[in-house]
């Protein structure tokens, strides 16, 4: 599974490289699918 269609940016351009961003400026259903989508996506790297 290589796309998973959820946008995220490093969080270099907020002092937190380490890190991602996440907006959260859509719908609640929206969101829960992007959730599902990463954590169905993450779970690949077990």
């Amino acid at each position: 599974m290589n796309n998973v269609y959820v946008g995220l940016v490093s969080g270099g351009a907020f002092g937190a490289p380490e890190c991602i961003r996440i907006s959260y400026a859509a719908s609640e259903q929206e969101l829960r699918e992007a959730c599902l989508r990463l954590s169905e996506y993450l779970g690949n790297f077990k």
